[in-house]
């Protein structure tokens, strides 16, 4: 018997691992913790949307969704944007995407792979879930909650799951995406392509993306803050050229910026000037900046 159970554990093992094995561990960017529509305002524009543009969200609006979600912010503790009944923190955040499923991994700030498969249109029953660019889907790890009997773990795991989704809201509405919960969802059809185990539970579902409509506009490109050489960023005309210098200078001295955020920290950079140019850095890549795209764009 003990047999039996060890080599069906190993096939399992084995089925989730070449599900996805073509899939790579994505390290997501820091979270930019400024920017956006203040609180207030995100309130009174959080909404339901069930119209989705088809447009792939940008992998920094994405580490920024799922930060916003249920992130560590408070690194000392490791305590998160979300409370969590007796921190259990039972909740789980898999990704479904075009490219596969993934499961956020809060510690690491990172996607895992999970299956190489597109399986968004079985997140949910109706057709927007298959065509936005990103479903969340919430499950509860009954394992991690202890002694709690049935009625507590249901419970709470929905409660948990209730504060994750609101703060999905919240961002997409600073954020100038759209989003709707669901709880329309074929759940042992999902659990079973997503290969759960008897004790995951999946809670709700979550659509995200940018309105109907929407056109993603090419811009004039980006510079790689890690790479880009003074002579080339002097060129920027929202940078004074003292500023580009003591970025490049900072670099050297410093090591690579782990974040956009870290701009503050060079002489001379407000935030007011890192909220100006941020469209126009990234931290990954090549740099792509063309000053005649910049000048047409009227920026």
């Amino acid at each position: 018997m003990l047999k039996k159970i060890l080599l069906s554990a190993m096939l399992l093992t084995f089925t989730v691992s070449l599900s996805a094995q073509d899939l790579k561990p994505i390290k997501l960017p820091a979270p930019q913790l400024y920017g956006g529509k203040s609180l207030m305002l995100s309130l009174k524009e959080r909404k339901s949307t069930r119209a989705f543009s088809p447009v792939k969200l940008p992998l920094n609006v994405l580490s920024d969704l799922l930060w916003a979600a249920c992130g560590i912010n408070r690194p000392e503790t490791s305590r998160r944007t979300a409370p969590s009944a007796s921190n259990w923190q039972e909740i789980d955040v898999y990704v479904a995407t075009s490219d596969g499923l993934f499961l956020y991994d809060v510690k690491e700030h990172a996607l895992n792979p999970v299956l190489q498969q597109d399986i968004r249109a079985l997140t949910g029953k109706q057709s927007f879930a298959g065509e936005a660019p990103v479903d969340l889907v919430y499950v509860a790890d009954f394992a991690r909650m202890g002694g709690a009997n049935a009625e507590e773990r249901n419970f709470y795991s929905a409660a948990d799951t209730g504060f994750i989704s609101q703060n999905v809201y919240l961002y997409c509405a600073s954020a100038g995406l759209v989003t709707v919960v669901r709880g329309s969802v074929e759940r042992d059809e999902l659990a079973s392509a997503m290969k759960l185990r008897k004790n995951q539970k999946i809670i709700l579902a979550q659509t995200i993306g940018y309105p109907a409509g929407f056109i993603a506009k090419k811009g004039p490109g980006v510079f790689n803050l890690n790479k880009v050489s003074y002579e080339e960023l002097k060129t920027f005309p929202l940078l004074p050229e003292p500023i580009a210098r003591r970025i490049v200078d900072y670099r050297f001295t410093y090591g690579h910026f782990n974040s956009i955020n870290d701009l503050i920290k060079v002489r001379g950079v407000t935030w007011k000037l890192i909220d100006k140019i941020k469209p126009y850095v990234v931290l990954e890549g090549d740099s792509t900046f063309d000053l005649t795209s910049f000048r047409n764009t009227g920026s």
